[in-house]
């Protein structure tokens, strides 16, 4: 049996906390021993995992006899390791990982990587995942601007996993194709969604009978929810009658609050807080949008799909999801076309029925037990090739 770590940062809301969740779920036990291993034992999905996943505590096998002496070296040079981390990461590799591990996974793309990079088993294979959008987004490239693009330790992976077609093609250019990018869509447990899209909301009577559009995610600067909430109010002012649901939690919630008591919508907006269980607003919904101005590939489409719900998205990634369906509207970035999309959504029924349509039928697409295949596959050609 061979044996898997996956190494990610926290736990936070989202669609790589989802993913990871998905993934390591749905992996083949009886041909991987798989871990994970956190940077920080926080996030609002970290209870969700315990219990799901198999977690390993960072320096958990650096285990040494049980004299005194002993116990206050392993505690110094841990202290020591934690705190020269960045400086000295193979120091911290090997106490804090270990060479157990015939591959070696990072989830993350923001720091993470840099300890797989670093990692102290020369026989280990190394893959990162790439969530995100190396042209747009805009965290991702302060980042890595004091790195110059690209800080010479990438070269250590054996494979570079990109979401979504844009992932890759941002990936490709910014590291001008140097590395072994491959493109694995997050595996999405369609079984587990729609049992879970069955239980009832708590909204507000008011909501009964109105078109809703709902959207999930943490509430960040990336995800448009404010020009969301502004976007509610001038089509609510054109006579076009909706409510809409946001499902999430993050910094930029006080914010949004403020916007909508600044457009006096608070009759019409519901933000839930965060919900391990999103699935029940999505599936009460007409449909779902993503206000993003940037994203790698949003799993909650994804999952929203696999719902048969349709989606207007003001990010091209998702427009991959599609195929050759019509599942719902892709618009431009900016905040009139991504308001014309909700409004033709809302007032166009037979374009409605039509992306409806779609959406179900395209549902069985994105199911966990096809995308995992590909992602076991591409772990036995790297061991096959060790």
């Amino acid at each position: 049996m061979k044996k898997l770590l996956f190494y990610h940062r926290y736990m936070i809301a989202g669609g790589e906390a989802r993913a990871l969740m998905d993934i390591v779920s749905a992996l083949d036990k009886s041909k991987y021993d798989v871990s994970v291993m956190l940077e920080r034992e926080a996030g609002d999905m970290y209870k969700d995992a315990v219990g799901l996943l198999k977690f390993k505590r960072p320096f958990e096998s650096f285990v040494v006899p049980k004299y005194r002496i002993f116990r206050k070296l392993r505690s110094m040079l841990i202290n020591y390791s934690e705190k020269n981390r960045k400086k000295y990461p193979k120091l911290y590799h090997r106490l804090a990982i270990g060479t157990d591990y015939d591959i070696e996974v990072s989830f993350s793309f923001a720091g993470a990587e840099y300890m797989i990079a670093n990692s102290s088993n020369k026989k280990s294979k190394k893959i990162v995942w790439v969530h995100c959008d190396f042209l747009k987004d805009e965290g991702l490239i302060k980042y890595h601007s004091k790195y110059n693009k690209d800080p010479g330790y990438y070269s250590k992976f054996d494979k570079y996993v990109c979401v979504s077609k844009t992932a890759k093609e941002s990936f490709d250019k910014v590291f001008d194709q140097k590395y072994d990018s491959v493109i694995k869509y997050n595996p999405v447990n369609n079984e587990r969604i729609n049992y879970l899209a069955k239980a009832p909301i708590d909204a507000p009577e008011s909501f009964n009978g109105k078109k809703i559009i709902c959207s999930v995610g943490r509430f960040g600067p990336e995800k448009g929810y404010e020009r969301l909430v502004r976007i509610h109010k001038r089509l609510l002012q054109k006579g076009v009658d909706h409510v809409l649901i946001l499902v999430g939690d993050g910094e930029l919630r006080d914010k949004i609050q403020a916007a909508i008591t600044e457009e006096d919508v608070g009759n019409t907006v519901l933000l839930t807080g965060y919900d391990n269980n999103p699935y029940k607003y999505m599936a009460k919904s007409d449909f779902f949008v993503c206000s993003s101005f940037t994203e790698g590939l949003p799993i909650v489409c994804q999952e929203a799909l696999a719902l048969g719900i349709p989606i207007v998205s003001s990010f091209p990634s998702v427009g991959e999801l599609f195929g050759d369906e019509t599942c719902g509207i892709l618009s431009d970035v900016d905040d009139d076309s991504l308001m014309a999309a909700i409004e033709k959504m809302l007032t166009d029924e037979e374009f409605y029925k039509k992306c409806k349509a779609g959406a179900e039928k395209r549902a069985e697409y994105f199911d966990s037990k096809n995308s995992i295949k590909e992602i076991e596959k591409m772990f036995d050609e790297l061991l096959e090739n060790s």
